[in-house]
């Protein structure tokens, strides 16, 4: 739902949470996120912030299976394809995939191997 009110298909004002639709991104989200933190919802200025934050919920992850269904339906992808193409932001981008594609690696290995 979120991705298609990003793409324009499904508009929900709501999802905005009333936040500026400026490009800039916030230094603290950003940093958040490379530290391997979710972003706190009361440093987020902007939408791009926001879609951020919602990039960061990938440190809360609980489950490893979660891992390899996030990166197969292509969230990251997907959202980030909605951000700006800053230098930091396609840096930040790049860890979280580095994150992701490492947390797959493990669950393959220990579904392979049958490890609990």
């Amino acid at each position: 739902m979120v991705i298609e009110h990003y793409a324009g298909i499904n508009h929900n004002a709501a999802i905005n949470i009333s936040l500026s639709d400026a490009p800039e991104i916030s230094d603290t989200i950003i940093n958040c996120i490379r530290n391997g933190s979710i972003a706190n919802v009361a440093d987020m200025k902007t939408i791009n912030d926001f879609k951020l934050l919602q990039i960061s919920w990938i440190f809360d992850l609980n489950f490893p299976r979660t891992y390899t269904i996030f990166n197969q339906r292509r969230y990251l992808e997907n959202l980030s394809e909605f951000l700006p193409k800053t230098a930091d932001v396609v840096e930040t981008i790049d860890l979280v995939n580095r994150y992701l594609q490492q947390k797959c690696i493990i669950e393959r290995c220990k579904i392979e191997c049958q490890i609990p």
